[in-house]
């Protein structure tokens, strides 16, 4: 399972230059999915990739296939760039039931921490729980997904909250989350995914926008 194998997605809402995007490649993961992207930035020991028109993703290079992690480091030392901090640190573990004779399923447990140097107000979390069927991985069907939100009162600087999504079954499946973190005015912050299988997908969720009445912000999760 890709569980944390990315460690963000770029904030590029927050930094407008990037490095110049490479051809389109296609990158193989260590379970053997692929994906083809665009390489916008290497910053060990992560690569950030882009299809069309989306979000650049940032991803561990050594996720990787050996050969792909030469490629992304030989267009590294081709393109140095430099990057804007990001707001958060982003990482996720599974969470299941504490019985285990309960049916299969799964969620993840999202960390937060504030990089920012600020005390942030608050923020909102929207995720995608997707899962991906591993009866047969060599014909790819459409991922089943599970939306959530939740929402955050407060989180000061240097501080991190954890936070924990819903499950869903994970019977004969691995499952991948997508998250995406707003601030009180609904303004993007940051992005980030599990797994760069998720390239492929697209953000189905409108967001909300002005929602924080709508639910009481509990910073221990849903």
């Amino acid at each position: 399972m890709f569980v944390g194998v990315l460690v963000g997605l770029a904030s590029s809402v927050l930094a407008a230059e990037t490095a110049p995007k490479s051809d389109l490649h296609t990158f193989t993961d260590d379970q053997g999915h692929t994906v083809q992207a665009s390489i916008t930035e290497v910053a060990e020991p992560n690569v950030y990739l882009q299809r069309g028109a989306g979000e650049p993703f940032k991803v561990k290079i050594d996720a990787f296939s050996v050969a792909d992690q030469t490629f992304i480091r030989k267009w590294g030392r081709a393109h140095p760039t430099q990057k804007l901090p990001e707001v958060f640190q982003i990482s996720a573990v599974p969470s299941s039931p504490s019985d285990p004779e309960d049916s299969p399923v799964q969620g993840f447990k999202v960390l937060l921490k504030n990089l920012s140097g600020k005390n942030l107000g608050a923020l909102r979390m929207e995720y995608v729980l997707f899962r991906f069927s591993t009866i047969d991985a060599s014909v790819r069907t459409p991922p089943t997904r599970q939306t959530g939100e939740i929402l955050v009162k407060e989180l000061r600087a240097a501080n991190d909250v954890v936070v924990e999504t819903d499950r869903m079954n994970s019977e004969g499946a691995r499952l991948a989350l997508w998250v995406r973190i707003y601030d009180h005015s609904n303004n993007l912050l940051q992005e980030w995914t599990s797994s760069p299988v998720i390239a492929n997908e697209k953000w189905p969720l409108v967001s909300a926008g002005g929602n924080f009445a709508a639910s009481s912000p509990d910073p221990a999760g849903r």
